[in-house]
């Protein structure tokens, strides 16, 4: 995708540097349409793995979509928007595999199995308690409201245990960081909030795509590494994508209604 938009403008120039001709170097709309109906097209293509695990879930949600559920045992499930989750309960345990997203927990108490929660490589195993798991890109994070939850990675030996207020962050590289929050920063996105403190762009942005529909794309590798602290509207995901841009100075191109660029070269 960065290569078609830095395409556009080589065309753009080429076209300009013909003799006796006087075309500005910007890419014309017909171009930048051609570019929104490619990338639109890539969308699409790209939504086939999740086509897929959206039919093998128990519970799914669309884009901006939260819904809650109870499962058999009495827990209760927060679903955040563009959230898949598998419900694998047997007689020794009861397992959830969150295959997509984002979810709230309010575990049932009274039940002598174990409450676990299935990440990708990592699990977060409930002591009695509330609490929040994402699976991000390259990031899976579980935050505690209340209670005491252990967290632990295939390749870990020793879990590591949060309490009410504790965040930690599992990068797929293996680092682990952690934080501790109030408990209204826990899940805000409960209340079509996100609320961040010296998160990067590409992160930022990668909590709001589940409530915009459509494509986003950054530019600019230092822009996407760039800090932000802040509170954003997911009520409003267009609003709160111009808000990061500005944070930094970078623009905001709407190629089309399905396509987005925060373009910070």
């Amino acid at each position: 995708m960065n290569a078609t938009w830095e395409a556009l403008g080589a065309v753009g120039a080429k076209v300009s540097d013909l003799p006796g001709r006087n075309v500005p170097r910007a890419p014309g709309r017909r171009a930048l349409m051609a570019a929104a109906i490619v990338l639109g097209l890539a969308v699409a293509i790209g939504r086939g793995p999740d086509m897929l695990l959206d039919l093998q879930a128990d519970f799914t949600t669309g884009t901006a979509e939260v819904r809650t559920v109870k499962l058999e045992d009495g827990t209760q499930v927060s679903l955040g928007p563009h959230t898949a989750v598998d419900i694998a309960f047997s007689g020794n345990e009861r397992r959830v595999r969150l295959a997509r997203g984002e979810a709230f927990f309010v575990v049932a108490s009274g039940n002598l199995r174990p409450f676990v929660v299935e990440a990708g490589a990592v699990e977060a195993r409930d002591i009695g308690t509330a609490f929040n798991v994402r699976l991000g890109a390259g990031v899976t994070e579980v935050s505690v409201q209340d209670g005491l939850v252990d967290v632990q990675t295939k390749q870990s030996g020793k879990p590591e245990r949060l309490q009410a207020g504790d965040s930690l962050r599992i990068l797929d590289e293996g680092t682990w960081q952690r934080q501790t929050l109030e408990p209204a920063q826990i899940a805000p996105w409960r209340n079509r909030q996100l609320i961040v403190n010296n998160q990067p762009v590409d992160a930022v942005v990668d909590a709001i795509r589940p409530y915009y529909a459509g494509l986003i794309v950054v530019r600019g590798a230092r822009f996407s590494h760039e800090p932000l602290t802040g509170v954003y509207n997911l009520a409003d995901p267009a609003a709160a994508l111009r808000a990061v841009a500005a944070a930094h100075g970078a623009t905001v191109h709407r190629l089309s209604p399905w396509v987005t660029v925060l373009n910070g070269d």
